[in-house]
């Protein structure tokens, strides 16, 4: 009994702890991935399909660093046409599929598409990239 107690107190207080030396939770350092969730930073051009649009990212390789230009289309059956800009998370991944960094980027929506653009460095921990978005909606 006393035991089950103890342990219930040290996963308690451990629990408590490990929140309260989180500054920022809404950070995703530390996150686990899968390889199907992200695209691998090279050359290249390539679509990641989301079920409410699509983000195509062109890579460029420039002097070691990647320039990334990204284009989210967004789907005119499920987005309404008064989607006016986007927050974007944009996850920077290492080659064990655990998230090393986060840029936090906004965009404004023209016609159902929204432009971004960042750079990162040829390094093992910023080998893939994953997005997420929130859609902020006009008022009309």
């Amino acid at each position: 009994m006393r035991a089950t107690i103890a342990l219930l107190l040290a996963l308690f207080y451990g629990g408590s702890i490990a929140y309260a030396g989180n500054n920022n939770a809404g950070v995703w350092v530390g996150r686990q991935f899968r390889p199907e969730q992200c695209v691998k930073i090279t050359p290249g051009q390539f679509t990641f399909k989301r079920k409410l649009g699509t983000i195509v990212y062109s890579i460029k390789r420039k002097n070691g660093i990647y320039a990334v230009e990204g284009l989210l289309r967004f789907d005119k059956k499920f987005i309404p046409d008064t989607v006016a800009r986007v927050e974007l998370e944009v996850l920077l991944i290492d080659e064990k599929w655990t998230c090393t960094q986060q840029l936090n980027l906004n965009a404004g929506v023209d016609d159902y598409r929204a432009k971004f653009f960042f750079q990162t460095d040829n390094t093992p921990d910023q080998q893939y990239v994953r997005t997420y978005y929130i859609i902020h909606y006009s008022r009309q």
